[in-house]
């Protein structure tokens, strides 16, 4: 901790912390306070140095004779003070009514120091910087030549001041102002510093998991420290998921996890090892077991508008849906595009993923493109024989933004924005294509409905899981069934096992079965399941020693196998050293 000087004249007084024409330093956990200047860069050489978890509390001031109460100085800030100090670290550091600079100080030279200082940074990079108190303006004041980089700011001063033009461009780029406590990671020189010397293995991405398999065993493998190999004691692993997913650790830092139902669960590992940390994770992705089919609904209604001239013109009957980005109105065009979207009620089954489908009518290149595929508002309300530039409705959110494919076909995922629409109650939607940015003057085309070849027209394409097992349209169609026994939880043969899980084990819910759905035999338990349906994507398998205390036991892929019908036959292996133990199906609806 360095603080209040006595004198802070110009000319190099009152400087805490200086670094000068000196290369790859390190200043951490270092307080500068109540001076002229905190930290401060000097000349070409200082660079490759790092400014670690320090602060800078109050500058502009010195004690003087005036003592305690200190005066007012002339210079003010950490800086980048002269002569093109450039590579420098900031990170993690914060100021006090102070502030980070790097800017230019003019070049003139005469009788004035600070005409000749010049450029003062380039590749200066201020991480993680956070500002508070009432002095001192914003909190970080970048000028840099060639790159500079201000990335995450926080506190009650946290904005920042970049200046470009000449001998500054491109401009310092400037991201998450006001979000550092959002970072990751929070220190740049931490974590490069574990790249270096920390622990670390190897794991995939993700995993896929069919369900109603819900566990799986992750195994990292290739575990090093200091980028040298090493044994898995040698590093200490744990593991973290979301609520939910019920993990257990295994040896050599494996993990068990176990999770609720289908869909993507995240697991997060941290390594630690000679006091250095590091994060890793995977996603498991679990997929119901029915395999997935495609179901598609073409364009009721689709055209073009284009203004200027051609603003009252319809081109309802093109053969093509054209779109262009130009200067003015004049040869700018925008496409419209209708659905219908009663597909999503008739189909039975539930939509994974949805997508716009388009054919271009020309191989050109289009590279550099940049469309976006907007929702269309409801008034006025647009006829494909009626619609022109003049008439045409308003714009709204825009769905996706996509670069057109090399390929004929474009595919733009449209799944969140249209399973709201849905979700909203739409029954049709109104799509707009509208080029945001395009180089050159070309007209990118189309295929319209009114094209002969039936796939090449425009269509919703839409990842489906079947569902003919989904209880709604299986207990209509079960015989012996009365009206009132169709309930979920119902159990019209009275044989103790509701519906819902008569069809989740492929049983008649009509008429008493003579064999127990659960069966244990030669140490395994054994059960059968019908195509897995959206109804019940959670089908627990249970063990307890009371009947009071249940544990549930994980179905790993290896205990589940198909059958050409597509029966799910699971084999589980079970341990029957208890004196007495109990199995049972557990069913959770969704």
């Amino acid at each position: 901790a360095m603080s209040r000087p006595q004198y802070g004249g110009g000319g190099g007084n009152g400087y805490m912390f200086r670094i000068q024409s000196s290369q790859e330093i390190l200043v951490k956990n270092s307080l500068a306070a109540f001076s002229r200047h905190g930290f401060v860069l000097s000349h070409a050489g200082a660079s490759g140095n790092v400014f670690l978890n320090c602060e800078d509390n109050e500058t502009q001031r010195a004690t003087g004779a005036s003592g305690s109460a200190g005066y007012v100085t002339g210079g003010s800030g950490s800086d980048h003070h002269m002569h093109f100090s450039h590579s420098n670290l900031f990170d993690s550091c914060r100021a006090m009514d102070s502030f980070y600079t790097s800017h230019h100080r003019g070049t003139t030279g005469g009788s004035s120091t600070s005409a000749a200082h010049g450029l003062t940074s380039a590749h200066g990079v201020y991480w993680n910087t956070q500002g508070s108190g009432s002095r001192g303006g914003a909190l970080v004041r970048s000028s840099q030549g060639r790159h500079g980089y201000i990335i995450g700011t926080s506190g009650a001063r946290a904005s920042v001041s970049i200046i470009g033009g000449a001998g500054h461009s491109p401009q310092d780029h400037l991201e998450g102002e006001g979000e550092g406590t959002t970072l990751e990671p929070q220190s740049l020189y931490a974590d490069q510093l574990a790249r270096r010397l920390g622990p670390d293995f190897q794991l995939p991405p993700s995993t896929v998991l069919h369900h109603p398999a819900n566990t799986v065993e992750i195994r990292p493998s290739g575990f090093t420290v200091a980028r040298a190999a090493a044994s898995p004691s040698d590093v200490a692993v744990s593991w973290s998921a979301a609520p939910g997913v019920v993990i257990a650790p295994l040896q050599d830092g494996a993990v068990s996890a176990r999770v609720p139902g289908t869909g993507r669960w995240v697991l997060h590992a941290l390594l630690t090892a000679g006091g250095h940390s590091r994060k890793r994770s995977i996603t498991i992705i679990a997929r119901p077991s029915a395999p997935t089919v495609v179901s598609a609904t073409a364009s009721v209604a689709d055209t073009f508008i284009e203004g200027d001239s051609q603003a009252n013109t319809n081109n309802g009957a093109a053969t093509s849906v054209r779109i262009k980005r130009a200067s003015s109105a004049n040869t700018t065009r925008h496409g419209l595009l209708r659905f219908d979207l009663s597909v999503l009620s008739q189909s039975r089954g539930t939509f994974e993923s949805a997508r716009l489908v388009l054919t271009k009518n020309s191989t050109a290149s289009y590279e550099g493109w940049q469309v976006a595929v907007r929702a269309v508002e409801a008034s006025p309300a647009w006829t494909e024989t009626g619609v022109t530039w003049n008439n045409a409705p308003a714009f709204g959110a825009t769905w996706a933004t996509y670069e057109p494919s090399p390929d004929l076909v474009d595919a733009i995922d449209v799944t969140t924005p249209l399973l709201a629409a849905k979700a909203a109650g739409a029954t049709t939607i109104n799509l707009a294509l509208f080029v945001v940015s395009q180089p050159g003057v070309s007209v990118l085309g189309y295929h319209s409905r009114e094209q002969a070849q039936a796939d090449l027209r425009p269509r919703l394409e839409f990842d489906v899981h079947p569902s003919i097992t989904r209880f709604e349209n299986w207990i209509a169609h079960q015989p012996g069934v009365a009206a009132d026994q169709r309930a979920p939880l119902a159990d019209p043969d009275e044989d103790g096992i509701p519906s819902l899980l008569e069809m989740a084990l492929g049983r008649a819910p009509g008429s008493p079965d003579s064999l127990p759905p659960l069966a244990l035999v030669d140490g395994n338990l054994r059960f059968n399941l019908a195509e897995i349906s959206p109804a019940f994507t959670r089908l627990h398998l249970e063990q307890s020693s009371d009947l009071v205390t249940w544990q549930a036991l994980g179905l790993l892929p290896e205990h589940i196998e198909s059958d050409e019908e597509g029966v799910l036959r699971v084999t589980r292996p079970v341990s029957l050293a208890a004196p007495s133990l109990f199995w049972r199906l557990r069913l959770i609806p969704e």
